[in-house]
């Protein structure tokens, strides 16, 4: 009697070691070998509706880039082609054992490599791997690994393994251009337009939720087209991890791409929300910078 009690509950053991590990296998979990992080939240909140997601992209287009005013500010793209290798070699990279410890990226605005002052397409992002914070505190929660390399199965992606000085000049051209930061020497102290973010962080949940995505519908979609957006509700507390009430972020939707025509499939990513939630579309919800800078 005893030998049997005692294999039933090696057998749930097992079984509980099992279902707990690899972040990959529900695209909304996060597990980390780490002791640092061992108390953060296994369910990942991503979602937003599609009526709120597009309310967002609206008040980005009318608060910052003014679009159809005398005051347009035409360099500052709305949105980001993300082609389904860059997402695959993200989500690869999480993926493997030795790099567990690793708890998201950080997508920093820039200026193009090869843009033009006077260019209207003058904006793109770079990608960075981080690290957890130990312990994290309100403005620091994840360290840029700019020593990480990700091996890019696009062949040579403009948003992966750029330089660190390459992309910190292309993160200051962006701030002075757009952002209008103030500086003391070589520091930033401040910037005009601060509400306008410098950068947006993605937990590796999303990046498995993405990446399942486009796995199970690549006759659909062929990436994900993140739009520059902003927070249009004043007091909403579902979105921490912002300085401001209206700061804008990033909204994730998978797309396909034909030519230079972008077409967003809202309804994807419904299959994939938690069971909690309801009429939810795309993802957005990330730690913005500023508050959360590193």
């Amino acid at each position: 009697m005893k030998k049997k009690i005692l294999t039933s509950y090696l057998k749930l053991a097992f079984a509980l070691l099992i279902s707990s590990s690899g972040f990959a296998q529900q695209g909304n979990q996060k597990t980390t070998s780490n002791p640092a992080v061992k108390n953060a939240p296994t369910e990942c909140d991503y979602f937003v509706s599609e009526e709120d997601g597009k309310k967002m992209i609206e008040k980005f287009e009318i608060d910052f880039r003014k679009k159809g005013s005398p005051d347009e500010v035409k360099g500052l793209n709305l949105e980001y082609w993300l082609p389904s290798c860059v997402i695959s070699s993200l989500f690869n990279f999480f993926n493997r054992d030795e790099n567990k410890y690793f708890d998201g990226v950080r997508f920093y605005w820039i200026v193009k490599q090869s843009a033009a002052q006077d260019e209207e397409n003058r904006t793109s992002l770079v990608i960075v791997p981080t690290s957890p914070v130990d312990p994290p505190s309100a403005s620091f929660k994840h360290t840029d690994r700019w020593d990480l390399t990700i091996r890019d199965e696009c062949g040579s992606s403009e948003y992966l393994n750029m330089r660190r000085t390459d992309a910190e000049r292309l993160r200051k051209a962006y701030g002075e251009d757009f952002r209008q930061t103030r500086t003391i020497g070589d520091v930033v102290v401040g910037a005009d337009n601060d509400q306008l973010s410098a950068a947006y962080w993605m937990d590796t949940c999303v990046i498995a939720a993405l990446q399942k995505v486009l796995l199970q519908n690549s006759t659909l979609v062929d990436g994900i087209i993140a739009y520059n957006a902003v927070y249009f509700t004043k007091d909403d507390i579902s979105r921490p991890y912002r300085l401001y009430d209206y700061q804008s972020t990033l909204v994730f939707v998978p797309g396909k791409k034909t030519g230079d025509v972008l077409k967003p499939d809202w309804e994807l990513l419904n299959k994939f929300r938690p069971k909690s939630y309801d009429i939810k579309a795309a993802a957005n919800h990330g730690h913005l910078c500023p508050q959360v800078c590193d």
